[in-house]
């Protein structure tokens, strides 16, 4: 008997990123010209979209936010999420209905004979 203890599932590497650390001009140029006008963006998007890194991605629009170019509609510990300026979330106003008052069920009538 051999001494080795066999494996039974195969593991597979995962392909590692090699992503830009540091923003070129063109496509800084890029990211002023065509994230601005975009609905909805996450730092993941931009990283993904631009092939940086998700530091650079967030510092990017950190920035933009700071300029006034975008607005952060989610800020929670683990997502931010950023929109177009003037597409913020507006408070919905709800209008109240009156309750709808229940029917009285019809009453019997005796029957006639």
């Amino acid at each position: 008997m051999s001494g080795i203890k066999k494996k039974w599932t195969k593991t597979t590497n995962k392909e590692k990123r090699d992503w830009a650390t540091v923003l070129l001009t063109e496509i800084a140029e890029d990211v002023e010209k065509n994230v601005p006008k975009s609905k909805l963006i996450t730092p993941a998007k931009l990283a993904e979209r631009y092939k940086v890194s998700l530091t650079v991605a967030r510092k990017v629009l950190a920035q933009l936010e700071a300029d006034g170019k975008m607005v952060c509609l989610i800020h929670t510990s683990t997502l931010r999420a950023y929109g177009r300026v003037g597409d913020a979330p507006a408070e919905e106003v709800v209008e109240e209905k009156p309750a709808p008052t229940k029917k009285q069920p019809a009453k019997k009538q005796p029957a006639k004979k």
